[in-house]
């Protein structure tokens, strides 16, 4: 069923409302009560939803869809909420049916045509033998229907292979099918014996597919032309002594065009007595109704004048929507009185809407300055229109539009001064008192409406106002390092609703919440780091702790290189307390692990052995700590924290750090031809930060001291096979030579 083009309709109470082709749709169609549905059921139908249903374009196929209707849409009493569209599917949506339809393609060789079925040219055919057909009133048209209720181009008739299609072309009165009226721009298949209505005229659609009668037309026209001959002459006499219904109608419709509608009424009653009044009952019934509006409306209209030149905007209001001027047919009994005062009608009537329409916008204290804007605008353009025309009865109307527009204006001015004054809320440095003076002196002068919005304005301003210092309060605890004061404490923002009013103030509220939330996490993060390097005796003292003092200590490291650890016994593994300098700044076993481990990244875990914690150890996580803090105030939202005793411990922090780095490029210079330039390096490896020592230097240390093992290894492995004298020498050199915590010199250290 892929390829079987579709027809679809959708129907309301066996009327149709809406037509297409499975080849013209191209994008989805929603359906229901909304008026932004592409086709709106009716709202009499009280079961369909706003958005009820969709037809969809999917692999080529067409496909209905429930969107979440109340009710639902059914096919054969099963609720289904999608289904593909196949021909002969009846689809309920609320209480219209959704038709689907095979479109039958016609056979070429017949002439599809529109018959006339009423006006001047009744019965009169068209062959539609061109592609495109103009339906209208301006001269050229295609199929020419002169009326004035009839568009200059009114409907447009486009003849293709699969049929013939109708479409409005805008027509100021509308076309309608069958009854239906066909929507602006929307186009329709026609089908055989379709009714079309264009104003007064009637049209039937007559296939090319099925046969008629009206294929004989000519045959009979023929034979009626012939009969008429004869029977003309005897009738000849008879209608020139009695005039005919259709005369006198004639009669009736001219005296009505010259407003003489009493004579128009005595020709009327007239021509049901006269030849032919049967036929004419129809014609002079329309016409009946049609004098009786045109007299209401002359005499209203008259009325209504005098309403607007005494001021009385209700009653002249209430006369306008009685013969409203949009609508042609009441004011159409000629083209000259009756067009100039529909057309002053219309102006009276524009300008007496926007007026009552500002006004009653101008006293309500709810009315939203962008509907008083709007409002403004349109009483603005109907103002200007109304003076164009320069109508007397429309002075005192004019004045009264005039004043009021130009209140109008200077309330609009002074909510746009207001909203300017608010506005400053959204700048970096926010001049509160500033803006609350404006406010202030505003609201003095203003009433009503106006009024009333500044106090909300000013409401949530001054509680920001009061944030504002709440802000600048914390920021003042984090440079003076009571970071607790801010972690503890909440910060004082108007409620939300009142916010609500404005969306700078808005803005402005959810901005002061980011800076406090952060200023609460500054001081968290800042109190943390602070605490920790506090445990590492790194304090508002100022005093370099011992476990960094010692590397500058030049007594302490001559220990150290020493390595006088070698002199004693050798300690135990599970020791808690350091075998010497060297053991208590360095732990000989895990430094020596971190120096064969190299160039891979430091393992903390080597020292977990141990039973204390060596000195290079507490200086390298101190000076991890100081770098986090370092880190930290340098972003950019922190520099403002770099201020008072927060900006004085930073710089201490700051010195210890540029003493490592002076003491990794000093210790760094040593050679690595030594058992002291290993060593030294080592720690300079150990303690160094980020940018202190080049990125290959662990590759090198790491080169260099498997050339410093070297000799030692070769030295072990003599050592099995030497005689005591030798053993014992190579037992010292190892030892001379060697760093503590090698597996070879703690071998050594055994045989001591």
């Amino acid at each position: 069923m892929k390829n079987v083009p579709l027809s679809i309709r959708l129907e309301f109470k066996k009327s149709t409302l809406f037509e297409a082709t499975s080849r013209e749709i191209a994008e989805n169609i929603t359906i229901g009560r909304a008026k932004d549905c592409t086709w709106q059921i009716p709202i009499e139908d009280a079961i369909a939803s706003g958005h009820h249903a969709v037809i969809t374009l999917k692999k080529s196929r067409l496909f209905i869809c429930d969107t979440g209707s109340r009710n639902g849409i059914f096919i054969k009493g099963h609720r289904i909420t999608e289904k593909a569209l196949q021909p002969g599917d009846s689809i309920a949506i609320g209480d219209c049916l959704l038709i689907v339809e095979k479109v039958v393609v016609k056979k070429s060789g017949g002439v599809n045509r529109v018959q006339i079925l009423s006006g001047p040219d009744s019965g009169k055919v068209i062959e539609l033998v061109e592609q495109n057909y103009v339906i209208g009133s301006a001269p050229g048209s295609d199929i020419l229907l002169m009326n004035q209720l009839v568009s200059r181009k009114h409907a447009e008739i486009a003849v293709r292979p699969d049929g013939c299609w109708l479409t409005d072309a805008g027509g100021k009165n509308g076309t309608l099918v069958n009854g239906s009226r066909l929507k602006a721009g929307t186009e329709r298949l026609l089908k055989d014996s379709d009714i079309i209505s264009i104003a007064q005229f009637d049209l039937k659609y007559l296939d090319a597919a099925v046969a008629h009668t009206q294929s004989r037309l000519w045959y009979s026209l023929l034979i009626m032309s012939v009969t008429a001959l004869v029977v003309l002459a005897g009738y000849y006499v008879y209608i020139r002594a009695n005039p005919s219904a259709f005369d006198k109608l004639k009669d009736a419709r001219s005296a009505a065009a010259v407003g003489d509608f009493d004579r128009a009424e005595t020709l009327l009653v007239e021509s049901r007595n006269c030849r032919g009044a049967d036929d004419c009952r129809l014609r002079g019934d329309e016409l009946k109704r049609d004098i009786e509006n045109w007299r209401s409306t002359a005499v209203q209209w008259a009325v209504i004048r005098g309403h607007l030149n005494g001021g009385r905007w209700t009653d002249a209001a209430y006369g306008l929507g009685m013969v409203d001027p949009v609508q042609l047919h009441l004011w159409s009994w000629n083209n000259s009185d009756a067009a100039e005062s529909r057309k002053q009608a219309m102006v009276a009537k524009r300008l007496l809407d926007a007026f009552l329409s500002a006004r009653n916008s101008a006293q309500s204290d709810d009315t939203p300055l962008e509907m008083l804007r709007n409002r403004g605008a349109v009483l603005g353009k109907a103002l200007a229109e109304s003076k164009k025309h320069k109508l007397d009865f429309m002075t005192q109307l004019n004045t009264q539009a005039d004043k009021l527009f130009g209140e109008l204006n200077a309330e609009i001015s002074d909510h746009d001064r207001v909203d300017q004054i608010v506005a400053r809320l959204s700048e970096n440095d926010v001049p509160y008192d500033s803006i609350i003076a404006d406010l202030e002196e505003m609201r003095k002068k203003s009433h009503g409406a106006l009024r009333l919005k500044i106090e909300k304005l000013l409401l949530p301003i001054r509680t920001l106002k009061k944030s504002y210092g709440e802000l600048l309060t914390a920021v003042k605890n984090i440079t003076d390092m009571r970071f607790g004061e801010n972690i503890s404490k909440e910060l004082t923002l108007p409620p939300l609703e009142q916010c609500l009013v404005n969306p700078n103030i808005a803005n402005l509220r959810r901005r002061q919440n980011e800076i406090f939330l952060s200023l609460r996490d500054a001081a968290t993060r800042l109190n943390l780091l602070c605490q920790a390097l506090d445990r590492y005796g790194i304090n508002d003292s100022r005093k370099t702790p011992p476990h960094i003092g010692c590397f500058f200590d030049d007594k302490i490291m001559a220990e150290l290189y020493r390595c006088d650890v070698l002199d004693k016994p050798m300690p135990s593994r599970m020791r808690t307390a350091p075998a010497g300098q060297y053991d208590r700044l360095l732990g000989m076993e895990a430094f020596y692990t971190y120096l064969y481990s190299l160039p891979a990244e430091f393992d903390p875990s080597a020292y977990d052995e141990l039973g204390f914690k060596p000195q290079i150890i507490l200086a390298r996580e101190s000076f991890q700590k100081m770098e986090e803090l370092h880190s930290f105030l340098a972003r950019d939202r922190n520099i403002l924290f770099c201020r008072g005793n927060l900006a004085v411990f930073k710089s201490f922090t700051d010195s210890l750090l540029q003493r490592r780095s002076e003491l990794v490029k000093k210790l760094s210079a040593a050679p690595l031809n030594t058992r002291e330039g290993m060593i030294a390096n080592g720690i300079a490896l150990f303690l160094a930060g980020s940018g202190d020592v080049p990125a290959d230097a662990p590759e090198r240390y790491m080169k260099a001291l498997k050339a410093y093992r070297t000799p030692l290894m070769l030295l072990n492995n003599e050592f099995s096979t030497a005689s005591p004298e030798r053993a014992l020498q190579i037992r010292d050199e190892i030892m001379k030579m060697g760093l503590p915590g090698d597996p070879i010199v703690r071998k050594m250290w055994s045989k001591r």
